[in-house]
């Protein structure tokens, strides 16, 4: 699958990483009020479940922790978009045409689509797309080559969803341990509902963090923060 956190850190903000995993003394964020019945995409989330029922500190920005994370500021960057207009047939016109038809959808309909058209695209590894061990995929590159690997699903669901009018304070890229194939693993994040819901390239469908066992959440972070996970 090509990740790696030694690879997407570097020593010295891997050394800074796991001293503030291993700090046991510090203050999660703690449960948030209880969402109301009906709530708006567009707003950040009232309840903001332990992710995996992990304790999680706020450490600032995730581009100092981890560098790659910047592909997030690309996806949404001026040029991107232009990418995906050039690349006018395949999965990018698929993609485009499911974004303008999901814009009048119910939000859990969008979160769903999202997904599961994601997961249609092939896996492939980077080195045989980008000749490298570790390339993060912008959604453009993703989508243009109808392929990639785990953090290349994870992004163009974030990139998606937020398009969708999702606050990107719903929205997380996920690094966790796989506990069944012994390896790092990347996964989309939304929090809806109360709840925190997994957007996985290895799964059929979302499913609630609750319901998922196999994972150990390492960090996880958005456009703004990077938060690390500890056993609650």
């Amino acid at each position: 699958m090509g990740l790696s956190i030694e690879g997407v850190t570097g020593a010295p903000s891997r050394r800074r990483l796991l001293t503030w995993l291993g700090a046991a003394g510090l203050a999660g964020l703690g449960p948030c009020p209880a969402s109301a019945a009906t709530e708006d995409p567009a707003l950040p989330p009232l309840v903001i479940p332990g992710l995996f029922g992990s304790g999680e500190t706020q450490v600032g920005d995730p581009r100092h922790y981890v560098p790659k994370s910047s592909v997030l500021d690309r996806a949404f960057a001026g040029p991107e978009q232009p990418l995906m207009q050039a690349a006018a047939g395949g999965s990018a016109l698929r993609w485009e045409r499911l974004i303008v038809e999901l814009s009048q959808r119910a939000p859990e309909a969008q979160i769903h689509a999202v997904d599961r058209s994601a997961n249609a695209i092939a896996w492939v590894e980077d080195a045989e797309l980008y000749g490298e061990a570790d390339h993060w995929a912008t959604p453009a590159e993703f989508l243009g080559a109808e392929g990639g690997d785990c953090e290349d699903f994870a992004i163009a669901k974030y990139a998606a969803l937020s398009r969708l009018g999702f606050a990107e304070e719903r929205l997380r890229i996920a690094l966790v341990y796989d506990r069944r194939r012994r390896l790092e693993h990347a996964l989309a994040i939304v929090y809806w509902g109360g709840d925190a819901l997994v957007l996985d390239s290895l799964a059929d469908a979302p499913m609630s963090h609750t319901k998922v066992t196999r994972y150990r959440p390492i960090c996880s972070f958005n456009r703004r923060q990077l938060w690390v996970h500890r056993p609650a």
